[in-house]
């Protein structure tokens, strides 16, 4: 069977569109996933590995689309006739579809789990009645780590209610007294202020960092509060990087300075 030069040329230019469609796909994907990788390459990091999972499915999903697109052209090109075809692939459809129902709404919910997230790997959850560690998320199943060892692979379809422990905010308080005015005491705290707030600490950190301004002075000491807002999961690495560089860049200030954390303050 010959082709007509022009169906042949469309049926070409059909195939580079879609290889060209897949490549631009790709390239958009990429640029993607660049965007959460981290300095570090020799680690990979929760949000890198709840981006790539994003950007497979995506991949997954397009290559699919532009693949049907392109097949039905190129049989319409070719003379076969795609209208008993598409029938055919919908009774087919139906039957697996209703067959898969339960995979489709693995793969949706976990979607949509990964987008909004919900959890992340390392947070400590209750699902159902399955309390663990979150090791991995895929786009079908949810696997947690429970304190026995105990390994629960949950359908990410089953899942309902979600109880996250890891998400509790800490509020932690560091209360500086040192012998100076108000007004240096407040001039040294912004300027420390401004070099502790960097990338890392950013990153911790669920609101900026707050100062409550002069909380008491008495006997030529000044008091001011130090507020850090973080996970509770957190805390003990903010601490670790806040409060040496508070040290160290106070130091210079005549006389005793102390650094205190009072009690009560995890909200």
């Amino acid at each position: 069977m010959s082709l007509p030069l022009a169906s042949l040329i469309k049926i070409l230019v059909t195939i580079g569109c879609g290889v060209v469609a897949a490549f631009l796909l790709r390239l958009v994907l990429k640029k993607f996933r660049a965007r959460f990788e981290d300095e570090d390459p020799r680690t990979v990091s929760e949000l890198e590995r709840r981006a790539e999972t994003m950007v497979r499915g995506f991949r997954i999903i397009g290559d699919i689309i532009v693949t049907t697109v392109v097949v039905v052209i190129v049989l319409k090109e070719i003379g076969i006739e795609i209208g008993p075809i598409i029938a055919t692939m919908g009774i087919i459809g139906f039957a697996v579809g209703f067959g898969a129902q339960s995979l489709i709404k693995d793969l949706l919910s976990g979607f949509f789990l990964i987008i909004e997230d919900q959890i992340r790997i390392g947070d400590v959850v209750t699902i159902g009645k399955a309390t663990g560690k979150v090791e991995r998320i895929t786009i079908k199943t949810t696997r947690l780590r429970g304190k026995d060892g105990e390994l629960y692979i949950i359908p990410n379809g089953d899942i309902g209610q979600v109880v996250n422990y890891s998400r509790r905010i800490s509020q932690l308080v560091i209360e500086i007294t040192a012998p100076v005015d108000p007004e240096r005491m407040l001039g040294e705290i912004g300027g420390v202020i401004k070099k502790i707030y960097n990338d890392e600490v950013k990153k911790r950190l669920t609101d900026p960092i707050h100062v409550s301004g002069i909380k008491s002075y008495r006997g030529g000491k000044a008091t001011v509060d130090i507020i850090l807002t973080s996970r509770l999961r957190d805390r003990d690495r903010v601490v670790g990087l806040v409060l040496p560089v508070l040290k160290k860049e106070l130091k210079d200030i005549d006389g005793e300075i102390s650094f205190q954390i009072p009690d009560g303050f995890v909200l």
